[in-house]
């Protein structure tokens, strides 16, 4: 937790009172049906919009300069802090910087053995994550991690920034003494972590037990709950490492319902959908248990960028699910490893961990 946001929900919560507002009074003051909102804030585990910031200064009459205040001793410290990680890192290249021009195979290689490394600490407390709520997670199958390994290192650094914000969303809940299986409160950091802002209706859909993913506007799966997992036979490596397409088929006149709905998102719908779609099954492609799941998507509700904007950037599914079948298999199986890598995997906007975020693992 940012020590920043905490100071900022401190004077959040100061000025609240003073306005003798309670957390549910001023969520619905800024549009959102529940109180968890402003909870998130006040106890420093959410980052604050700034245009959502500048509702809070005017709704509890907190002076701007006060607020600036922190805002700017907060870029002061953070800058100072990637300045100097920045000159230790220069001068740590230059110190090993070959003498020859032809690539070191030995740095490369080490570094390939270190993002592996990573990606085992990452993906092992994910799974230990999933244990604490009796949800099974395989972080991978092999621990030479044989899909993992033949990514490029760009795409190394993409999947690894993806595991590090879904674990933080759930250290997040657990910091603030959730449920791990508490949807409400899961998705709502989620949404924070991602960049995302949701409809105000959205959290009154969301009921126990549902599965909830989030797309981008590629489709590109970026988010699900624990819950998930449930349902799926797959590893965390191949989930990161093959895109959905790969790794599962549903009828294609189910795709065609459900893509009218994506284009309706799209085309600026501000709500939450309650969808007709049927019942329909999903397959696994590639896994040796090849679960076939049955599967309902009740809502779709577009998702906007936190920085502001009235265009929709992503979709969140809610959904049920159950499993239909699943084959027989020796418990000591694997899913074949030659196949194809996925050459897009998704990028989020911090290019590598950096030293702090290294220090969590």
């Amino acid at each position: 937790m940012k020590k920043s946001y905490k100071h900022l929900g401190q004077v959040i919560k100061e000025f609240r009172v003073k306005a003798d507002l309670t957390q549910k009074d001023l969520a619905e003051k800024l549009g959102y049906s529940i109180p968890q909102f402003i909870s998130l804030m006040e106890n420093g585990h959410s980052k604050i919009p700034l245009n959502i910031l500048g509702e809070l200064i005017s709704f509890l009459k907190i002076p701007e300069k006060m607020v600036l205040d922190i805002l700017l001793e907060t870029y002061k410290k953070e800058a100072r802090e990637q300045i100097s990680t920045g000159r230790k890192k220069s001068c740590k290249s230059i110190m090993m910087k070959p003498v020859s021009a032809q690539p070191n195979s030995n740095v490369c290689l080490d570094l390939n053995s270190e993002y592996c490394s990573l990606f085992r600490e990452a993906s092992n407390q994910i799974a230990e994550l999933g244990a604490s709520v009796n949800i099974k997670i395989t972080p991978f199958h092999k621990k030479s991690l044989e899909h993992f390994s033949k990514l490029e290192t760009e795409q190394k650094r993409a999947v690894l920034n993806s595991l590090l914000v879904y674990l933080n969303v759930y250290r997040a809940v657990q910091a603030e003494g959730s449920s791990l299986l508490d949807s409400v409160r899961v998705v709502w950091n989620a949404l924070t972590l991602l960049g995302f802002r949701p409809t105000s209706d959205l959290f009154s859909f969301i009921q126990p037990g549902n599965v909830i993913e989030i797309h981008d506007k590629r489709l590109v799966q970026v988010f699900r709950n624990l819950i998930f997992f449930n349902f799926c036979s797959y590893s965390l490596e191949e989930l990161y490492c093959y895109n959905l397409q790969q790794l599962y088929t549903r009828d294609l006149e189910f795709e065609n319902g459900l893509m009218t709905y994506v284009h309706q998102i799209y085309g600026g719908h501000t709500s939450v959908i309650k969808t007709d779609l049927k019942t329909h099954t999903i397959t696994e492609l590639l896994s040796t248990k090849k679960l076939k799941i049955s599967d309902d998507i009740h809502y779709l509700a577009p998702l906007f960028s936190s920085s502001g904007g009235n265009d929709p950037v992503a979709t969140l599914c809610i959904e049920s699910a159950r499993i239909e079948s699943q084959a027989k298999i020796a418990d000591d199986a694997s899913p074949p490893a030659n196949l194809e890598v996925l050459n897009n995997v998704l990028q989020f906007t911090k290019p590598i961990f950096s030293s702090e975020e290294r220090s969590l693992l």
